[in-house]
């Protein structure tokens, strides 16, 4: 796969993880605004959410694109925009920022590592 797609395809990865993450951090809110989860678990949704974001690109990325390589610049691109707005708006990180970092590496790395694809197989002539 030529560098240009493959950019394309880590851009696309970190683009799904942001969305994903968005929407599950909205999800998250109604859920604590409705009572549904305590407030004391506020952060473990995020982690999840993180988690689960990073996985999901990754996994879009490696599938599309050059496998674990692209995997991990997803994921990479993903955490590094996440942190970055973490520490605009909190003005540092906190312990929560590097549970979010770990835990979204390990799930990008996880998702890179994982059979991307089935393997095709050549037809034989008769």
């Amino acid at each position: 796969m030529s560098k240009g797609k493959t950019a394309i395809t880590v851009g696309k990865g970190i683009g799904i993880s942001l969305a994903l993450y968005l929407l599950l951090q909205f999800l998250w809110a109604l859920l604590l605004i409705k009572s549904v989860v305590p407030e004391e678990r506020a952060g473990v949704l995020v982690t999840v959410s993180c988690g689960i974001a990073a996985f999901v690109g990754a996994r879009f990325a490696a599938k599309k694109g050059a496998g674990f390589p692209s995997a991990l610049g997803s994921t990479c691109g993903f955490l590094a925009l996440v942190l970055l707005a973490g520490y605009l708006i909190f003005d540092g990180m906190a312990q929560q920022g590097w549970i979010l970092l770990a835990v979204g590496l390990v799930c990008g790395c996880v998702a890179g590592m994982s059979k991307v694809g089935k393997k095709k197989r050549k037809k034989r002539k008769r």
